[in-house]
C-alpha cells in the first residue's frame, strides 16, 4: 500500500528556487511570498545554472523568463528536473509549449494583484508537493517490490493470457541463466523440457478456468542443466475482477524429491526386512526338519529367493584338492543355472574374491555390482544390470567355516547394516545345521574317513605337560557346559597330581580339577574356552583315539563320507600351528547298530541331561567305589545338588527307555 499524508504539506520547509531576469515587479512577489507564507527561496538569474541546486523542492519561473531566454534551451533544462515546476506566462503560446515542455503548472502573471496571485501559488504548491510524495512513495513502493521479488529464494514471474512473459525477478535469470534481453524474446514453454511442454500449456489453460493450478516440471538452463520444478499459478485480476494474466511461483524440488525417493527406498527396504525376516523364520523350520547338508542348502536358496526377496542366491564351497570355490545349491536364475559358467581363467577374480570369504570368515558386500570390482558372483549372468548389488556370508559354526552363501539383489541399496546383522545370523545357524547334519551322518554311515593327525604345538597344555614331566596322557572325552566352555576329561600316568595342578597354575585361561586318583592314575576335568578335538568335532566326525606323549599329540579322528575334509584340516591347522595330517583312510563300520541306537537316545536328551550324564561318567561317579560325588560334579555346573540329581536320573530314564525299545533284542 502506498504511504499518503492526509494533511496539507507545510510550506516553512520548502525550498523554491526562483529563477527571475532581475524583474523589479517580480521582485515584489518574491518577497510577498517568503513574508506571508514563510517560503525559503533562492533566486538566480541564469538558467543554466538550474542543475546546480538539487536539493530545492519546487521551481518558479518568472512572466519574463521566456523573452530573455532560448525556449528550446529552456524546455530542456525543464525535462532535465525531477522537481514540481511551475511557471507564470503571459501569452497562451507560451504556456503551451513549456506544459509540452514537462512543466507542471502554467499560472497567468497579474502584477496587479501579488496577493491573489501568491495565494495561487501557494495553493498549487502544497498540491505539486503532495503529488511529489505520493510519486516518491509510490517510486520506493515499487522499488521495495521489486527488490523483495528479486530477493526471493523461489523463481516468479507473471504472464499475460497470451502467454507471453509481462514480469520476473532474477531468481529466473540466475537460476536458467539467461539475461533479461533473451528472457524478453522467450515464453514459459522455452525453460522446460519438450515432454513436460504439453502439459504446462494444459496446466495454464486449466488455471484460468480453476484460479489455481499446481504442476510439476523439469526446468532447463541455458546449459542444458535440467532441475525438477513445482510451479503454481493463480490468477491475476484487476480492480473489476477481470483475468489480466497469470501469477506463478516455482520452486526447486530436487531436495525434496530426493527425500521422498529415500522414504520410498526406506519404505520398501523394510518392506523387504520384513519379508526377509518371515523368510528367515521359515528358513530356520526347515533347518530343524532337515536331515542332510543337500536338504539345507536346497531349503535355504529355494525360501531366499521367494517372495522376491534376492534374484539370486548360492551357496558353496571349497575343495580340498585345487582350494576352487564349487558351487552345491542356486536357486532364481531363470533358465540356467550355474553349471554354465564361464571358464576357469576369465571368472579367477571371482573365485578369489570367494574364496577369501571362506578362508576370512569375513561377511563383504557390493554394491552396483556391473561397476564394482569387488563383486561376489559366479557367472556372468550375475553381473547382469539387475544384480545391483551382492553380499557374500561365511556360513560359520564356532571357528570353522562350511563355505559360502552369496545373494545378489535387485536393489543397489540392499544389505544395509540391520539386514547384515539378520544376514549374519542367519550363516551362523546354517553353519550350526550343517555341523548338526554331519554329526548325525558321523553316527550313522556306514562308509567313514578316517583322518591321523600329529600335533606339537607346546601352547596345547597336554602336549606341554607331557614335555616338561614325561608323563602319558589320555583323552577320556570332552564336554560342552551350558555356558559354551569347553571340559576335557584327561587321564594322566607317569607324574603326581600335584605336579600337574601346579603346572596347570601357569595358565590363566584354563581351569583344571583333580576328579580322581587310583594304582598312578589321575582324572583331571580341564576347562578352557577351545579345545582342537571339539574344533573337528564340531565337523560332524567323532575323536576316536587321543593320546599326548614326549610333547607330541596323537589324534585320530573320524568323519562319515562326503564331510568337508580341506574344512577339517583347515580348522585344526589355524588353531594350533606344527599339526600335520598324517594319514587318510576310508573304512566300513564293522556295525552301525550301536551308532544307530546312539543317535536314537542323543536326539531325546536335552542338553543339560546330555552334559550332566557325560560328566558323571567320565568323573567316575558310576565307578565303585565312587571317584566324585554329586555335590561336587553339581558344583562344577554351578548348580545345587538336587538340580543334579534330576537331570542324571532323567538322562538314565531315557538311556533305559532307549535300550529296551530301540536296543538290539536279547535272545531267549
Amino acid at each position: 500500500m502506498i504511504p499518503t499524508n492526509e494533511g496539507s504539506p507545510s510550506l516553512s520547509t520548502v525550498q523554491v528556487l526562483i529563477i527571475d531576469t532581475r524583474s523589479d515587479a517580480f521582485d515584489e512577489f518574491i518577497a510577498y511570498l517568503e513574508r506571508e507564507y514563510e517560503i525559503r527561496t533562492t533566486t538566480i538569474y541564469d538558467t543554466n545554472r538550474i542543475s546546480e541546486y538539487d536539493d530545492v523542492d519546487c521551481i518558479i519561473g518568472s512572466p519574463f523568463l521566456t523573452e530573455h531566454s532560448d525556449n528550446k534551451s529552456l524546455e530542456t533544462q525543464i525535462a532535465d528536473t525531477a522537481v514540481p515546476t511551475i511557471l507564470f506566462y503571459e501569452d497562451e503560446t507560451t504556456a503551451s509549449q513549456m506544459l509540452t515542455a514537462g512543466v507542471d503548472r502554467c499560472i497567468r502573471y497579474n502584477g496587479r494583484q501579488i496577493e491573489a496571485q501568491a495565494a495561487h501559488v501557494a495553493a498549487t504548491l502544497r498540491q505539486e508537493l503532495r503529488h511529489q510524495r505520493t510519486r516518491r512513495a509510490l517510486r520506493n513502493e515499487i522499488e521495495f517490490i521489486h527488490h523483495s521479488f528479486d530477493a526471493h529464494n523461489d523463481i516468479l514471474f507473471a504472464i499475460d493470457l497470451d502467454g507471453n512473459l509481462i514480469f520476473w525477478n532474477k531468481k529466473l535469470n540466475e537460476i536458467t541463466g539467461y539475461p533479461d534481453a533473451e528472457i524478453y524474446e522467450m515464453s514459459p514453454a522455452d525453460f522446460i523440457t519438450m515432454d513436460c511442454a504439453e502439459p504446462l500449456s494444459a496446466a495454464i489453460s486449466r488455471a484460468i478456468s480453476n484460479d489455481c493450478v499446481k504442476k510439476q516440471v523439469t526446468l532447463i538452463t541455458k546449459d542444458d542443466n535440467k532441475i525438477p520444478y513445482e510451479f503454481v499459478g493463480t490468477l491475476l485480476e484487476d480492480d473489476s475482477d477481470n483475468v489480466i494474466g497469470i501469477w506463478v511461483t516455482g520452486r526447486d524440488i530436487t531436495d525434496r524429491e530426493r527425500r521422498e525417493r529415500m522414504l520410498e527406498d526406506q519404505s520398501e527396504r523394510l518392506s523387504v526386512l520384513k519379508r526377509l525376516n518371515e523368510i528367515i523364520r521359515d528358513t530356520h523350520q526347515t533347518l530343524v526338519r532337515a536331515s542332510t547338508r543337500e536338504e539345507i542348502e536346497q531349503a535355504v536358496c529355494a525360501n531366499l529367493v521367494s517372495e522376491n526377496a534376492y534374484r539370486f542366491a548360492w551357496i558353496g564351497e571349497q575343495r580340498a584338492v585345487d582350494e576352487d570355490v564349487e558351487p552345491r545349491e542356486w536357486a532364481g536364475l531363470e533358465d540356467n543355472g550355474l553349471d554354465d559358467r564361464s571358464d576357469p581363467d576369465e571368472r579367477s577374480k571371482e573365485r578369489v574374491t570367494a574364496e577369501t570369504i571362506i578362508e576370512t570368515s569375513r561377511m563383504r558386500v557390493a554394491r552396483s555390482t556391473a561397476d564394482s570390482s569387488t563383486v561376489v558372483s559366479w557367472q556372468e549372468t550375475a553381473l547382469e544390470p539387475e544384480y545391483q548389488s551382492t553380499i557374500a556370508i561365511p556360513l560359520v559354526y564356532r571357528e570353522t567355516t562350511h563355505g559360502v552363501l552369496c545373494l545378489h539383489s535387485s536393489w543397489s541399496n540392499s544389505f544395509d547394516e540391520t539386514e547384515r546383522t539378520v544376514l549374519k545370523e542367519l550363516g551362523e545357524t546354517i553353519g550350526y545345521a550343517f555341523s548338526a547334519a554331519e554329526c548325525r551322518r558321523a553316527l550313522v554311515s556306514d562308509a567313514v574317513i578316517e583322518l591321523e593327525f600329529i600335533l606339537r604345538d607346546r601352547s596345547i597344555f597336554t602336549l606341554d605337560l607331557t614335555a616338561r614331566t614325561e608323563c602319558r596322557v589320555t583323552l577320556d572325552g570332552i564336554v560342552e557346559r551350558s555356558d559354551g566352555m569347553l571340559a576335557e576329561f584327561v587321564t594322566v600316568t607317569g607324574v603326581d597330581p600335584e605336579t600337574v595342578l601346579d603346572i596347570a597354575e601357569e595358565r590363566e585361561e584354563m581351569d583344571i580339577a583333580l576328579i580322581s586318583e587310583h594304582n598312578g592314575e589321575s582324572v583331571f576335568r580341564l576347562i578352557s574356552e577351545s579345545s582342537s578335538t571339539v574344533s573337528l568335532a564340531d565337523q560332524g566326525g567323532i575323536i576316536r583315539e587321543g593320546v599326548a606323549e614326549d610333547g607330541e599329540g596323537h589324534l585320530v579322528f573320524e568323519l562319515p563320507q562326503g564331510a568337508d575334509v580341506h574344512a577339517l584340516v583347515d580348522a585344526i591347522q589355524n588353531l594350533y600351528s606344527e599339526t600335520e595330517l598324517v594319514a587318510q583312510r576310508t573304512r566300513e563300520r564293522t556295525s552301525t547298530r550301536g551308532a544307530e541306537f546312539r543317535a536314537t537316545f542323543d536326539d531325546t536328551l536335552t542338553d543339560r541331561q546330555r552334559q550332566t550324564l557325560k560328566t558323571a561318567y567320565f568323573s567316575g561317579y558310576f565307578e565303585w567305589p565312587r571317584e566324585s560325588t554329586g555335590d561336587e560334579i553339581a558344583a562344577s555346573f554351578d548348580i545345587s545338588g538336587p538340580t543334579f540329581h534330576e537331570h542324571l536320573r532323567a538322562g538314565q530314564r531315557k538311556l533305559l527307555r532307549a535300550f529296551i525299545e530301540h536296543g538290539p533284542e536279547t535272545r531267549r
